[in-house]
């Protein structure tokens, strides 16, 4: 392939994906090595024609010593002889690796696009090759991985660009070979204890001995499963919007969704669902979606434990996926007993939590009684001094017509999270549980006619208060 054949076919790569912009800034991730030479020479003779502002960013990784000393001491040459502006950024990769307990690849590569996200210009270009996007869905596929990750590498990703994915190592060679460009080799991408090295080095030169366009046959496919996967994300969107519901620390999906839905989609949503929460969709795993998924055919009270302290509940007609960590048959936290007989002293109390209680004693003719949730009116002389602010105990009961009716019973029946039932405040004496704010009001101390004086109590929660 001629100079010009290669840079034409780099430059309709470049506007089929909508790369650049005239006079746009761009920052180049420069190695120093085969590929990030290219991409640089082939952007400078871009350079006119668009507009273009570059500028170079090298990464020390720490790892390769004079080694690492020579690429960066190449790459300021180069950049010094055709008069763009270099910048060298030194970190520490195995101290990081060490510390966030991962490879030293995975760190590296966290580095470089930490690096190439807040770097300067509008864009951030770097090397990848046609070869790297094999490489890459093959990595994925054998470490286990979805639709996403066997799509490869993107062309357009935020501010990076790869304007070189088109094209094979080979080619590349041969272009720097026509243009009498010189590039360095790192030694580590000889070193065949890494994965990816294995793949590059040893299956790739294996599989094209089976056919020699099987790196293009895995990127075609690659391209295919993107499209796919674009489609299906936009099917799912649309399913988030029809069942799931979300505040700051919960998510809940109708179980209809599970009726309604393919297994496909319902297996994305859910991963849409816990990676919002989370906000680590890398660590969400194939076994974390099928737990959770699992759920939707379970009774209620099902539970999971997920990520980062993320479980999930099959809870009547939802499951709820939740940031705090509750361990199964969690019965509350803690909370202290409020008697019932200071707040009606102060007129107010704030309750653990952002509730507060507002108690006023009135005469019965001056009561004017409505049916609201959280405001009830009280027969003042049925209440006892004993009675208090507390939460669930085992034995409740709440007066009903006719009788009485356990506390658990009732708060099944008003499908009240597991995980939320002991945390409830609720005016209770001793066993007998009057109120249970929100939920339910017992019949034995309601206003009557023979009523003298008249309790009300309303429930205000969070910062600006919840009231009728």
């Amino acid at each position: 392939m001629s100079r010009s054949d290669f840079e034409s076919r780099v430059k309709i790569y470049i506007e089929e994906n909508g790369m650049l912009q005239k006079g746009d800034r761009v920052t180049v991730g420069v190695s120093g090595g085969a590929d990030s030479v290219c991409l640089i020479f082939v952007l400078m003779r871009l350079r006119e024609e668009y507009d273009l502002s570059l500028s170079v960013v090298h990464v020390m990784h720490g790892i390769r010593g004079d080694e690492a000393v020579r690429d960066r001491d190449f790459v300021g040459a180069f950049c010094k002889r055709n008069g763009l502006p270099f910048e060298c950024i030194e970190r520490d990769v195995p101290a990081i690796a060490s510390l966030n307990r991962m490879s030293i690849e995975e760190a590296g590569r966290m580095v470089r696009y930490e690096v190439f996200e807040n770097a300067g210009g509008d864009r951030t270009a770097v090397a990848h090759n046609a070869d790297d996007m094999a490489e890459t869905v093959l990595f994925n596929l054998f470490r286990g991985s979805s639709i996403r990750g066997l799509s490869g590498i993107p062309a357009v990703s935020g501010r990076i660009i790869r304007p070189l994915l088109c094209m094979p190592r080979r080619q590349i060679e041969e272009y720097l070979k026509e243009n009498g460009l010189e590039f360095v080799v790192d030694s580590t991408n000889l070193d065949n204890d890494y994965a990816r090295n294995k793949i590059r080095n040893i299956i790739l030169p294996m599989a094209r001995e089976v056919n020699f366009r099987a790196a293009d046959h895995i990127n075609d496919t690659a391209c295919d499963l993107r499209k796919t996967d674009e489609f299906l994300d936009e099917l799912t969107k649309k399913a988030y919007e029809s069942y799931v519901s979300s505040d700051a620390d919960t998510v809940s999906i109708d179980v209809k969704a599970a009726e309604n839905l393919h297994e496909v989609i319902l297996k994305r949503l859910v991963y849409m669902a816990v990676a919002e929460l989370s906000g680590a969709k890398k660590d969400v795993s194939r076994v974390h979606v099928e737990d959770t998924v699992r759920l939707f055919f379970m009774q209620s009270g099902k539970m999971i434990s997920l990520i980062y302290g993320l479980f999930a509940e099959r809870c009547f007609d939802s499951v709820i996926i939740k940031k705090e960590e509750i361990p199964p048959f969690f019965d509350g936290e803690e909370k202290p007993e409020v008697p019932l007989s200071l707040i009606i002293e102060k007129g107010t109390k704030t309750l653990s939590g952002p509730v507060t209680v507002r108690a006023k004693v009135i005469d019965a003719e001056d009561a004017k009684i409505k049916d609201l949730r959280y405001t009830k009116w009280f027969d003042y002389d049925k209440m006892s001094d004993g009675a208090v602010f507390r939460t669930k105990k085992s034995g409740d009961v709440i007066g009903v017509k006719g009788g009485s009716k356990k506390v658990k019973d009732v708060l099944t029946e008003e499908k009240i999270p597991r995980w939320k039932r002991g945390s409830l405040y609720m005016l209770a004496d001793g066993s007998n549980v009057l109120w249970i704010p929100g939920i339910r009001y017992s019949e034995s101390c309601k206003v009557g006619e023979d009523t003298k004086k008249v309790l009300i109590l309303t429930w205000e929660e969070d910062e600006i208060g919840r009231q009728d």
